[in-house]
């Protein structure tokens, strides 16, 4: 039985070589000075502040967790381009847990990021309305279901494509995914077969909701992310099966 600590030591070393990524940083930058410039929004919205702090705010977390994400795509091909890749699995690690390894580590940094621009958000939207808008961590919690599932389609395309494919192939995903509604409206075709294997997005959509002052209950939105997870789990077992069979000569 393989030793979980070798995951783990992939986990810790994915996450350190990913926060070394530079972009990351000016993206992070870029956005808390979009977060820090939410006062000018008064002048823009005619009365409704909230809802566009609240879709600029869901925006801005979909936009660090979606870059994270992707990271995985570059990080896979890195190792398999440079054999780095050829060296761990020589040793008594399956591939599974190699790519566990590179999930969990990606995914480690897309939470740490949405978490550090959630706190900037709640901190804006605190000083803005004068109170804590608790509702914005079910905005906050719901993208991060999201990220994840993005996180582990980057894994999955990355299993059987190279870095550029793999990358491209997570955007359309993220977008058809969102397009769910459109599809479920297709009666059959390719339209129909997408509707039944897609991820839906939508399901994890809750701003427009608390942005027009909208309840949606704590058990709604676990429940989404709890079918994040799961849908995650199966892109994930299904990677797995796909890179067993991958010649990494």
């Amino acid at each position: 039985m393989i030793d979980t600590a070798d995951m783990l030591t992939i986990c810790r070393t994915t996450y350190t070589r990913v926060l070394r990524t530079k972009s990351l940083y000016l993206l992070l930058a870029s956005v808390l000075c979009l977060v820090g410039a939410a006062h000018l929004y008064t002048d823009l919205t005619c009365g409704r502040q909230k809802e566009l702090m609240y879709d600029s705010g869901a925006a801005l977390i979909t936009l660090v967790g979606l870059l994270s994400g992707l990271m995985v795509t570059f990080d896979i091909a890195r190792d398999l381009r440079e054999k780095v890749a050829l060296v761990l699995l020589s040793k008594p690690l399956g591939r599974a847990h190699y790519l566990l390894g590179k999930f969990f580590g990606v995914a480690y940094l897309v939470t740490i990021n949405i978490a550090l621009v959630t706190v900037g958000i709640m901190a804006i939207l605190h000083w803005e309305f004068g109170g804590w808008k608790w509702d914005f961590l079910q905005v906050a919690l719901s993208t991060w279901g999201s990220m994840i599932m993005v996180t582990a389609l980057g894994v999955l395309f990355a299993s059987f494509l190279t870095e550029l494919p793999a990358a491209l192939l997570t955007l359309v995903v993220f977008v058809l995914g969102h397009s769910w509604e459109f599809l479920a409206r297709t009666g059959a075709g390719i339209g129909k077969i997408l509707f039944c294997v897609l991820p839906n997005f939508c399901l994890l959509d809750f701003k427009s909701e608390l942005g027009n002052t909208i309840g949606v209950s704590w058990g709604v939105v676990l429940m989404a992310v709890v079918y994040a997870l799961v849908y995650s789990i199966a892109l994930l077992s299904l990677s797995t099966i796909l890179f067993s069979k991958r010649d990494l000569a």
